[in-house]
């Protein structure tokens, strides 16, 4: 750098992702059977391969989840394991 009074600091910042975690406990178990059921019904054995069925499935399932268990944002901002805090007592 000069000696100026004009000296210019540029540097990029990367956000920090919030992280999620899912409420098992919260979720409506039952409205989610029936919306598997239904959707696992549509496909047929008989003509889809193995692979197909597979993904199938498993794009009902993640469906499933992202409709009806809810998402929490996790600030735990400790580098501790949670156990070492304490307040896994709370």
């Amino acid at each position: 750098m000069d000696n100026s009074d004009h000296n210019v600091l540029v540097w990029s910042m990367q956000p920090i992702k919030a992280k999620t975690q899912l409420c098992y406990n919260q979720a409506d178990y039952n409205v989610m059977r029936e919306f598997v059921r239904e959707r696992i019904s549509l496909i047929n054995s008989k003509t889809e391969s193995t692979n197909s069925m597979w993904n199938t499935f498993s794009g009902v399932m993640q469906e499933a989840i992202e409709k009806f268990i809810p998402i929490k944002s996790v600030t735990h901002t400790s580098d501790k394991p949670l156990w070492l805090t304490g307040k896994v007592l709370l």
